[in-house]
């Protein structure tokens, strides 16, 4: 097949490599960590703003960076020490033309500068590598710009110690995010003073977290401007005091409400004076709160932060406790802790529940949700109950007569709500299994039932990742399976005898997790990610004839067909590689009124048991 498309392939690769530049700088992002797209870089800080990353989604299938093109030309396609390339008269690979061998490892500053620029378009990642640092110090940059970026993953500190300032000039936005965070460890000021200020729209959170305290002094203005909502926020308390007061004039209305919290908490008064008052007020009111949620009163004088406020804010002239309007409350984000030995991976915009609701230089007078959440239970006749947000989750333990009762939930990210005046403290549980709290300052919080602590789980030999959502992604290696759950909130004792580690059910449909303390959590099979179920279904050619989807507390959904009440059961395990990728997620009917599966954009796929329960009226 490879060769009957050879010409074809040819010219498009010439194509590309010839073209590729001088168009608009495209950039590769993952939007909202589901599906890979291409935008422009003028739609790219929007896109940021909302959840998407740079680069292609995990496990999209790109990162082996091989192509069929390289492949069509007789180049290689491997990571091959040494390779042979064939180029044409102008450079440019080819099928027929002039041999040339490469040797990665042996490459000089002089014989590295001879390859043609665009045979640099074929490298691979793990073939950079090889290359010896004092070689890149011949480089150019033409070379450069044909360079993909998953090839950047490949380059070491040493070998960007030796990168001529001249190279940073021309990498684009793509380029930089390429670089692996270890990697720019290396980088000094010169360099990262050279790169083109949208390039920085490239740059992670993760990678700006890595960028030495002395060498972020080498960002200007104009390049901090460009700098991401998301990524702004890897900066470190020490980075940024170390950002010149010309730097920090480039804080734009996009991205200062990204910032960590702490650098609000240590900066907050120069910070509010340096953006002024204009910049301030301008801000949209979600990225305010967030900004005043971050301070540390007892830094900030009260007077400072008054004439920020929104004017919609009620502030008690007694204690300064704040009643917001009736609506979504968007709060800081809760600083997750980054270890190698967790094995669960939590999502990014879980609110911080220990956040001051109160405006106070007095912090015996400072309030925060979670304190107001235990109050409430108290006067809800809960009061052998104590709520703690350590890790990002939400953990509830039983005292007194509820000892040896626990509880872990997931604040929902868009579950902080102020209700209207009239309505009273209560908790109550939807059929989602979502616990629904109204607290005595009248702000809601939305629970869903999650895994327990992060740290119970590090010898169990699992890999977790939990979506925002509560669908729970487990990797059991020493089963050799990867399954999709919905976990029960209450972590109970185990049965005597039950030993540590995962097993299932006889019939296959619960799972349960024993921890080393001797305590058992549940879990139910659950479709893999929502967002995508519902996506695969608008797709589809009926898709008229569907109703709304209703997820349940035990993983099941409820939906309406053609005048039919559905109940659809999802199966545990996810297949791996059941198909090839794809470009939108597809639902397909298995057996007639039976049995139905879901195949993702990556390829995986899950089944799904299908009867009929009734009537549209008893949904």
């Amino acid at each position: 097949m490879k060769k009957y498309f050879l010409l074809l392939s040819t010219l498009l690769l010439m194509f590309n490599i010839n073209s590729a530049f001088a168009k608009a700088e495209k950039v590769t992002i993952c939007h909202k960590g589901k599906h890979t797209i291409t935008v422009s870089e003028s739609a790219l800080p929007a896109h940021l703003k909302n959840g998407s990353t740079i680069g292609a989604c995990e496990d999209d299938g790109n990162e082996d960076d091989s192509t069929d093109v390289d492949d069509d030309l007789g180049n290689p396609t491997t990571t091959q020490a040494v390779i042979v390339v064939i180029v044409d008269a102008t450079g440019n690979p080819s099928t027929v033309g002039t041999s040339i061998t490469i040797n990665f490892s042996i490459l000089t500053a002089t014989t590295i500068s001879k390859i043609p620029a665009a045979v640099f378009a074929l490298f691979k990642a793990d073939q950079l590598a090889l290359i010896p640092e004092d070689a890149l110090e011949g480089l150019t940059v033409e070379q450069i710009k044909f360079l993909r970026p998953i090839a950047f993953t490949g380059f070491t500190v040493k070998q960007v110690v030796k990168l001529s300032i001249n190279i940073f000039t021309v990498l684009t936005a793509s380029q930089v995010a390429g670089f692996e965070p270890e990697t720019i460890v290396g980088l000094s000021a010169t360099q990262i003073a050279k790169i083109k200020p949208a390039a920085c729209m490239g740059l992670s959170k993760s990678q700006i977290a890595a960028i030495n305290k002395e060498t972020v002094k080498g960002i200007t203005a104009t390049q901090l401007s460009y700098i991401t909502y998301t990524a702004i926020g890897g900066f470190s308390t020490a980075q940024f005091q170390n950002l010149s007061l010309e730097s920090l004039a480039g804080l734009t209305t996009s991205n200062v409400a990204g910032l960590d919290k702490e650098i609000y908490g240590e900066m907050g008064s120069e910070l509010l004076t340096l953006l002024g008052t204009t910049v301030v007020s301008s801000l949209a009111l979600e990225d305010l709160t967030v900004i005043v949620f971050s301070l540390d009163f007892t830094k900030v004088t009260i007077s400072t932060i008054y004439k920020y406020l929104p004017t919609t804010w009620i502030i008690n002239p007694f204690n300064g406790k704040i009643k917001f309007p009736k609506g979504k409350i968007t709060l800081p984000k809760f600083k997750l802790k980054k270890s190698e030995s967790v094995v669960v991976s939590l999502p990014e915009g879980i609110p911080d529940l220990n956040v001051s609701l109160t405006l106070n230089e007095d912090t015996s007078l400072q309030d925060t949700i979670i304190n107001v959440v235990n109050r409430t239970l108290i006067s809800l006749n809960y009061a052998n109950f104590t709520v703690a947000q350590d890790d990002g989750l939400i953990s509830v333990m039983g005292t007194g007569s509820a000892e040896g009762v626990e509880l872990s939930l997931l604040p929902d990210e868009d579950g902080v709500e102020q209700v209207d005046d009239n309505e009273p403290a209560g908790l109550t549980i939807d059929d989602e299994g979502k616990y629904l709290l109204t607290t005595l300052e009248g702000i809601r919080l939305t629970l869903i039932p999650a895994p327990r602590k992060t740290v119970y789980f590090n010898n169990i030999g699992l890999k977790i990742r939990v979506k925002k959502k509560g669908e729970v992604r487990l990797e059991i290696p020493k089963l050799n399976r990867v399954v999709s759950a919905v976990f029960s909130p209450f972590i109970v004792k185990a049965p005597v005898g039950m030993a540590q580690g995962v097993t299932f059910s006889e019939d296959g449909t619960t799972l349960y997790v024993v921890f080393e303390d001797g305590m058992m959590q549940t879990a139910s099979p659950m479709v893999i990610d929502r967002d995508i179920m519902v996506l695969a279904r608008n797709l589809l050619p009926d898709a008229f004839r569907y109703g709304d989807y209703k997820f349940l507390a035990n993983g099941k959904i409820n939906f309406v067909y053609n005048g039919l009440l559905i109940e659809s059961s999802p199966t545990f395990d996810i297949k791996i590689g059941y198909s090839v990728k794809r470009l939108s997620p597809v639902i397909n009917l298995v057996k007639m009124a039976e049995e139905a599966d879901l195949v993702t954009e990556e390829g995986e796929r899950q089944l799904f048991k299908l009867r009929v329960i009734g009537k549209p009226s008893d949904l």
